[in-house]
């Protein structure tokens, strides 16, 4: 019964989060938060605090792409310490960068190299598809792996689809790997597009996608019409937003990331209802920072 009694200690709020379950005999010791008693028969223990005490969590604060880790936290001593632990924790892990953000259009990171074996280009897997990235040429995010299934699902056999943003083509590659339909992948990254070549051949696709080099606003221009558009830029999308629209067929999706407020939602939310399009969907995919958080949003045209 510990588990299940953990799992209410947590979603009841009376379960001391910040100290580790303990073991004592056939018993398992679950930390109280002072006035917060659970249900049922408490039998109380004391144990010494430096047993119990947890390490300071790290994993939110990294991603880990291929066997190269990429530590987030502004402090670098900090992530020094954090570094040393991934290395010792995660055997699969060769190499820890410290990410100092991302800069300029082609989204490069500014990487410092913390601990391990240096090289920055790695082979990573998701969704049944193998992918080539070199985390120094071209921004990637694993954490978005579960929204390119959920992008791919959404997406039938025989559709034209515009990946706008496409760096080394995880959504495009995801989606040709399961349906039978033809991909349009858009980058300014020159490395990007490179590596997404690669990563074309790299695996066995149902459909076809053509890499595009250059600016989506320049390139995009007589391609459509489109039955789904892909706008993953959650920093600046609505700059774009008008392009992706006209390339669009009546009827067709968008499928729109954006970091922003709440504010800042809804004030795009009018936009696409003022641009004629149908909120379909609206959704939190992670947080970002204490007032922003990246979120997705399924819109129809017309």
């Amino acid at each position: 019964m510990a588990q299940e009694a953990i799992t209410e200690g947590k979603r009841q709020g009376w379960m001391d989060r910040t100290h580790r379950v303990a073991h004592e005999g056939d018993f398992v010791l679950i930390p109280l938060r002072p006035g917060h008693d659970p249900p049922g028969e408490v039998v109380e223990r004391e144990v010494e605090e430096e047993a119990r005490e947890r390490p300071r969590p790290f994993r939110s604060s990294f991603d880990v792409v291929g066997d190269i880790a990429i530590v987030k936290v502004r402090d670098v001593e900090r992530a020094r310490e954090i570094a040393s632990s991934i290395l010792a924790s995660n055997s699969h892990v060769s190499a820890v960068f410290h990410d100092a953000g991302i800069s300029g259009t082609e989204r490069r990171r500014r990487l410092s190299f913390l601990a391990g074996s240096y090289h920055t280009l790695t082979e990573h897997r998701e969704n049944g598809i193998r992918l080539f990235v070199d985390v120094e040429k071209v921004y990637f995010s694993p954490r978005l792996a579960t929204e390119r299934m959920r992008v791919c699902n959404r997406v039938a056999d025989g559709e034209r689809v515009l990946d706008m943003f496409a760096g080394i083509g995880p959504f495009s590659i995801t989606i040709a790997r399961y349906r039978r339909c033809s991909v349009t992948a858009v980058d300014i990254n020159s490395d990007a597009i490179g590596l997404m070549r690669r990563n074309i051949e790299a695996n066995r696709l149902l459909g076809r996608v053509e890499p595009v080099l250059g600016d989506a606003r320049e390139v995009v221009a007589g391609r459509g019409p489109f039955d789904s558009v892909i706008m993953n830029l959650p920093h600046s999308p609505d700059e774009f937003l008008d392009v992706g629209l006209s390339v669009l067929r009546e009827g067709g999706k968008v499928f729109y990331y954006r970091i922003c407020d709440l504010d800042t939602l809804y004030l795009t939310m009018e936009r696409f209802r003022e641009a004629g399009c149908q909120i379909l969907e609206k959704r939190k995919v992670h947080g970002y920072s204490p007032r922003e958080d990246m979120y997705h949003i399924l819109a129809r045209k017309g």
